[in-house]
């Protein structure tokens, strides 16, 4: 009725990527690119469409085209440096993500995407932004609150680390990476009766796990609870019988306790 509509369109390309028929989308995508040639999403859209194809030359080339029509155009950026990554040209990867950080996209998905990419280059303040950032649009992802955390607490910003753990567990009671990592910074933060805590929902949610274990017995080890400490490190040694950590503690705590026993 409207084959003139180049929103329609780009919409109706939208809903094909979305049921994974790229090829039909990238026709969409193109045709409302020419119906409206300073449409820089459809370019975007119609780049993205051939790269999940894998023609990645084309979809280099339509990345390029939507910066011509807009140098400032973060997205294509992003998406440039994705594919620059994905095909090991590290340099050329590097550059194109400092250009989206310059010029930023304000949507979730792709301030994350740059979030970790800053992170996994040691630009930690840069990430903290863009987790952050990430997090104002997109504030029920627990995941996202874990890995600003993360981030945190590797440039020493605990009581920031401390919040953004607490809040990925008021999401996700169950979580069992927010729970770990929160326990790890309470004992860092010299909390063993917080860091217990912490430890002690890891290994409700995880009986298995022999780091929670571990951890949590040194947390109740460092609170002065020594019984049930060695009853966690003797379970680790169940696990694994040559486990350091968990033998030197356990023979320690029975050095201990014995001498604390009455003859």
């Amino acid at each position: 009725l409207l084959p003139s509509s180049s929103e329609d369109w780009s919409q109706l390309g939208v809903i094909l990527a979305k049921q994974q028929k790229y090829e039909e989308a990238a026709a969409a995508f193109r045709r409302a690119f020419q119906l409206n040639p300073e449409d820089v999403w459809a370019l975007q859209n119609l780049a993205q469409s051939l790269n999940d194809l894998g023609r990645r030359d084309e979809a280099i080339r339509e990345y390029r085209h939507a910066l011509v029509v807009k140098p400032r155009f973060g997205l294509a950026w992003l998406g440039l440096g994705k594919i620059f990554e994905e095909m090991g040209s590290k340099a050329e990867a590097e550059d194109c993500y400092r250009k989206a950080l310059l010029n930023r996209i304000n949507r979730a998905p792709e301030l994350t995407t740059l979030a970790r990419f800053c992170e996994s280059h040691g630009w930690h303040e840069a990430a903290a932004t863009n987790f952050d950032d990430a997090i104002k649009l997109n504030p029920s992802d627990a995941m996202l609150y874990v890995e600003a955390g993360q981030n945190f607490a590797a440039i020493g910003r605990h009581a920031e680390a401390e919040q953004r753990y607490s809040e990925a567990i008021r999401l996700s009671p169950d979580s069992i990476e927010a729970h770990f990592l929160y326990g790890l910074e309470l004992g860092s933060d010299g909390k063993p009766a917080d860091a217990a805590g912490q430890f002690r929902e890891t290994v409700r949610i995880m009986p298995d796990m022999p780091e929670a274990r571990l951890n949590l017995g040194l947390a109740l080890a460092n609170e002065g609870n020594y019984s049930e400490a060695l009853v966690q490190f003797n379970k680790v040694l169940e696990q694994n019988p040559t486990n350091a950590m968990a033998l030197d503690y356990a023979q320690a705590l029975r050095q201990k306790l014995s001498l604390t026993q009455p003859h």
